[in-house]
């Protein structure tokens, strides 16, 4: 009885033109490996096939059928004719919210994606990746450079988060006390790297917040800014379980703006009597000659040092 109803259920929606219908349809044509596919350019807006490729570690000839797919099902496309990321559709917030039991302007609204109305009708919208496309690619140059470069320098990224960081920030932390923290400071991006040794088993973990600078912020309100991370209880153990690597990277070959933000770093320290965990270092620096970042480089600086050094912790031995 039930397979009977199920077959006409099919049989209806593959003739009607119904939005549940095309709703049913998507759900029947959507591999798992699709799904896959789906789920991360809805973690990474603006994410192009060859990046996918690269985040999943698969060959970029399967990924790009799979993505040639679902932009043929209108589940995925492009915000602007220039652009050559992709981002969800309103069809694919659809689809998404219907596993999860939820209507899509729900769904939308428990994963903090952001949404416009136009007509009166809700779509997914890209304004926010799209507003400064040249800061969200140096986010995502950032995330896939870690992805790229990690296994040579015997690291993997864990977790990243650059669409809702701080909502499933990767320490233990209660959601009252992740929203108190929003109030203050939101970085560009949120992770967890794991390094490990290169002769045993041994390995450690990194979490990090991830601060891309613009030189748009400068004086007295660079500083406050700077502040927040203090404020907040960056470098102490209380808020967030553990202790919370900063990692700033100045979007211009300007090394006086590098060092302008270390001393204030510095004056801050004495200020609130305590110490940031932060490493500094410049995009181009980072450039890994192939048109992308490795952020593995060991270009960075702490506080303390002019001294290049990592910006993870890396096991000896």
């Amino acid at each position: 009885m039930l397979e009977h109803k199920a077959r006409g259920l099919i049989r209806w929606a593959e003739k009607s033109k119904q939005a549940g219908a095309c709703l049913i349809r998507d759900h029947l044509a959507v591999s798992a490996h699709q799904r896959k596919l789906l789920a991360r350019v809805a973690r990474y807006p603006l994410i192009t096939a060859s990046e996918l490729a690269v985040v999943l570690g698969r060959a970029i000839s399967h990924v790009a059928v799979g993505v040639r797919k679902l932009d043929e099902r209108r589940l995925i496309g492009h915000p602007m004719p220039d652009e050559r990321g992709y981002v969800l559709t309103w069809a694919a917030v659809e689809l998404l919210a219907a596993q999860a039991g939820f209507s899509p302007e729900e769904y939308a609204g428990l994963v903090r994606w952001s949404v416009r109305y136009k007509d009166g009708r809700p779509r997914y919208s890209a304004e926010a990746w799209l507003a400064n496309r040249e800061h969200t690619r140096l986010v995502l140059d950032f995330l896939i450079g870690l992805h790229r470069h990690g296994p040579t320098a015997h690291l993997r990224l864990r977790l990243w988060d650059h669409v809702n960081c701080l909502t499933e920030f990767p320490a233990q932390a209660s959601v009252s006390d992740l929203l108190s923290v929003s109030a203050f400071v939101i970085p560009d991006a949120s992770g967890m790297v794991q390094t490990s040794s290169e002769s045993d088993h041994r390995h450690s973990d990194t979490n990090f917040w991830l601060e891309i600078d613009r030189h748009t912020v400068r004086g007295e309100a660079l500083s406050k800014k700077l502040a927040r991370y203090y404020e907040v209880g960056g470098p102490r153990e209380g808020l967030v379980g553990r202790q919370v690597r900063i990692l700033i990277v100045a979007e211009r070959d300007d090394e006086g703006r590098l060092q302008s933000i270390r001393r204030r770093l510095l004056a801050l320290n004495a200020q609130y009597r305590a110490q940031l965990d932060v490493r500094l270092t410049r995009v181009d620096l980072l450039d890994d000659g192939q048109g992308g970042l490795d952020p593995t480089r060991k270009v960075w600086r702490n506080l303390e040092s002019s001294a290049f050094v990592s910006a993870f912790n890396l096991l000896k031995g």
